[in-house]
């Protein structure tokens, strides 16, 4: 039994997505911004949990539907019941939350969060990050980049594989503001993304996504970032 479960444990972390030979650190740099480019639109279903600064949790099913850079819906319940409903536009950010909830205001306070960290992640992992430094360590791939404030942005990379494993956002002493990992990559239409993502800062809390059933580049209804008609912008 213990040998069985041992299997299922490795079995179930183990990603099948394309491996490349070692190339030169600027010439895989320069693949994965193309490979991050080339995802238009994603869907798929699962968990999500968001965690305030304070520590306190919360775990939803979600449903989600993103066309990156700047446009993501989020719809996630409890139970079979409706929590929220989190559309992010270039324009504004859109919030559906349960009128008769005693937790309305801790809704809105969280979708907000979620919404500026669903930004920072896309933008970063959909090609729009540049690298000042590289540096090889085996099997990774560090990318830098100097922050105007002073800071430094850094991304690692899986070299054999060509995929964006964690950024981290760092002030000029050094403190982490933020950080995201992407973790348990899927293929689907010729493109991988992550099904574990993870993001994390000082001021939102954590926020974390699982998803199952990723589908890359498929089509999406035109009505899938029309925020619903009774949601609230916020500010």
């Amino acid at each position: 039994m213990l040998i069985v479960l041992v299997c299922m444990a490795g079995c179930e972390a183990r990603e099948h997505i394309p491996t490349y030979p070692l190339m030169p650190a600027a010439q895989t740099f320069e693949q994965l911004r193309t490979h991050s480019a080339q995802v238009q639109t994603v869907s798929g279903e699962g968990s999500l949990r968001m965690t305030r600064p304070d520590g306190q949790s919360i775990g939803l099913d979600a449903a989600v539907v993103l066309r990156p850079p700047d446009q993501a819906r989020v719809r996630a319940w409890k139970f079979g019941r409706a929590v929220f409903d989190l559309t992010v536009l270039p324009g504004g950010v859109y919030v559906l939350a349960p009128r008769e909830s005693s937790q309305r205001e801790q809704i809105l306070g969280a979708g907000s969060r979620a919404a500026t960290m669903i930004r920072d992640w896309l933008k970063l992992t959909t090609g729009g990050f540049d690298a000042n430094d590289l540096q090889e360590r085996g099997n990774e791939l560090i990318a830098t980049r100097a922050e105007p404030d002073g800071g430094k942005l850094l991304c690692t990379i899986d070299r054999r594989t060509i995929t964006a494993r964690a950024f981290k956002l760092t002030d000029p002493t050094g403190r982490e503001r933020f950080s995201l990992t992407l973790d348990r990559y899927v293929e689907s239409n010729g493109n991988v993304w992550p099904t574990r993502i993870e993001a994390k800062s000082e001021e939102g809390g954590e926020l974390r996504f699982e998803l199952r059933e990723v589908e890359l580049n498929g089509e999406l209804p035109a009505e899938a970032f029309r925020p619903p008609p009774r949601a609230e912008r916020l500010p």
